[in-house]
């Protein structure tokens, strides 16, 4: 854990305060063997529960997809989700990616692939994806995420990552 993590829970919880509306369930992460924050929502249509490490220091999100290696039994099954889409090569997103791989050969465009490390000593292999996101009763639609498909290493959070970045 980060020094500075009880501040920007407080932080992130006065947002909630400031906006009545929105009530984000965020707590400990015993829930799922973990010393980080954690917090429950539910991901595609219909949602699919799972249980994500907040990261502040991370930009991005990345989800555990069916299909996966390496991976706990706790995954999101994108194939039962009518909201979910894998994004391609030519969208804004996909450029932003790091470790990025797109074809450079031939006319068809292909899906939006990612490689990434994390915690030192892991590394995931993930599908840029959209698909609805719910904190509470807030619902994102299109939001941005890894789909994972392989995981290498012990450092990878069972059921994803919610990067709270700028």
């Amino acid at each position: 854990m980060d020094s500075k993590d009880p501040q920007r829970l407080t932080y992130l919880s006065s947002l909630v305060a400031t906006n009545p509306k929105s009530s984000v369930p965020i707590g400990p992460g015993q829930v799922i063997n973990t010393g980080n924050y954690v917090t429950r929502e539910k991901i595609g249509t219909p949602g699919q529960l799972m249980f994500m490490v907040l990261d502040t220091s991370a930009d991005t999100a990345w989800v555990p997809c069916s299909g996966c290696t390496g991976c706990s039994s706790t995954m999101f099954s994108q194939n039962t989700s009518t909201t979910y889409g894998s994004l391609d090569c030519t969208t804004s997103e996909c450029v932003q990616a790091r470790g990025l791989s797109c074809p450079t050969t031939g006319s068809a465009i292909g899906n939006c692939l990612f490689n990434q490390s994390y915690g030192g000593d892991s590394s995931f292999s993930a599908t840029l994806s959209r698909d609805s996101l719910q904190l509470a009763n807030d619902i994102i639609p299109s939001y941005v995420f890894g789909c994972i498909s392989t995981i290498s290493g012990n450092s990878i959070h069972p059921q994803g990552l919610l990067g709270l970045g700028r």
